[in-house]
């Protein structure tokens, strides 16, 4: 069964990715490899932390 704060924030997380993906693609550039490397983290965290909660939603 599925806790309902970890639905919701998966579905969040879900939202997020798309206009994360398309900020570091407009970033992907010599003047901008600062922005665009957070971003990259950023993303990184976003999606280990919905891989994290679809482990919860099995269990």
């Amino acid at each position: 069964m599925q806790v309902p704060d970890t639905a919701r924030r998966q579905l969040e997380l879900m939202a997020s990715l798309p206009v994360l993906r398309a900020e570091i693609a407009r970033l992907n550039a010599p003047q901008t490899f600062v922005q665009c490397a957070k971003a990259e983290r950023k993303l990184l965290i976003m999606e280990r932390e919905l891989e994290r909660l679809a482990e919860v939603e099995v269990r």
